[in-house]
């Protein structure tokens, strides 16, 4: 009987943890089909690209942070973590490491531009030749570049703090309370004195 409510109790804080963070749970969905398969769109940037001339990729790399100021998912798109097209992220002209990413790949490949992707467990970036190494995007910390899979080196303090920043510090307070109350009633549930039967047998 306690195990069966636990279990109940668990599905229900797996599914109020979901629709606390995804009311449309389609969006994670392509989010994560998008890190595998980024939507480039070399056709979407015509007209952000119209009457500039960049000398090298790195100049246009600062040219695309200048044009999408960083924000966080959940100010842009509502939820702690989305992976956009290149016309959303022009429609909103905000987002984070993956909204820059996808305008500057689908720029590079409108400029012809050979470049390769990069990742971190907190950050998606683009490599290309001459390409300055920071704290955020160098080889120590990819575990993914064209190459394949490699172990990175984890700064697990500063890895905590973007993570904290990214999807509860500019949580909207009423999700807060949503998924507080999810987690209050999965504790109450699954710690509720058992019922004894007639025999004192539970």
């Amino acid at each position: 009987m306690v195990d069966l409510r636990r279990r109940f109790a668990l599905s229900f804080l797996f599914l109020w943890i979901l629709f606390s963070l995804y009311p449309d749970p389609a969006l994670l969905i392509k989010s994560v089909w998008r890190i595998f398969y980024p939507p480039v769109q070399p056709e979407a940037v015509v007209d952000l690209l119209e009457g500039n001339a960049f000398d090298d990729p790195a100049e246009m790399e600062n040219f695309v942070l200048r044009e999408i100021p960083y924000v966080h998912d959940w100010e842009s798109y509502g939820v702690p973590w989305y992976f956009p097209t290149v016309t959303e992220v022009l429609e909103k002209r905000t987002g984070d490491c993956k909204s820059r990413f996808i305008v500057l790949a689908s720029s590079f490949e409108r400029m012809g531009v050979d470049y390769g992707i990069s990742l971190s467990p907190t950050h998606i970036w683009a490599e290309y030749d001459g390409k300055a190494e920071n704290i955020t995007e160098n080889r120590r910390v990819a575990f993914y570049e064209e190459e394949g899979f490699r172990l990175p080196q984890i700064d697990i303090r500063r890895s905590f703090e973007v993570f904290y920043r990214a999807f509860w510090e500019t949580m909207p307070l009423e999700r807060k309370i949503l998924l507080l109350q999810g987690t209050v009633f999965f504790l109450f549930v699954s710690f509720l004195p058992q019922p004894r039967t007639k025999g004192g047998i539970s």
